[in-house]
């Protein structure tokens, strides 16, 4: 009578691991975009001590909010940057 109860032991130790796998693919479908998406929030203050090394200086619209960075005023060319998800344009200064 051993066969039938190892039987019954691997069932139940396969069961186990699909239920262990099905749980961390839930696990990373709820975490999906924190894996996709890395912004890089802070303050307004954090920022612009950030810049203020690299010779960048903020861009506000109308309003006075930030709303991008510029080179100091003595360049004459111009060059857009679109930096993705992941960190902010202070990172692409070079």
């Amino acid at each position: 009578m051993p066969f039938p109860r190892r039987r019954v032991l691997v069932f139940q130790m396969i069961s186990l691991l699909v239920c262990v796998y099905a749980a961390l693919l839930f696990g990373l479908w709820l975490t999906q975009r924190q894996f996709i998406y890395f912004p890089h929030r802070g303050g307004e203050a954090e920022f612009l001590a950030l810049a203020r090394p690299k010779n960048v200086q903020p861009w506000r619209d109308e309003r006075g909010e930030l709303i991008g960075w510029k080179r100091g005023s003595g360049a004459s060319n111009r060059l857009l940057i679109f930096h993705g998800n992941g960190g902010h344009a202070l990172l692409r200064t070079h």
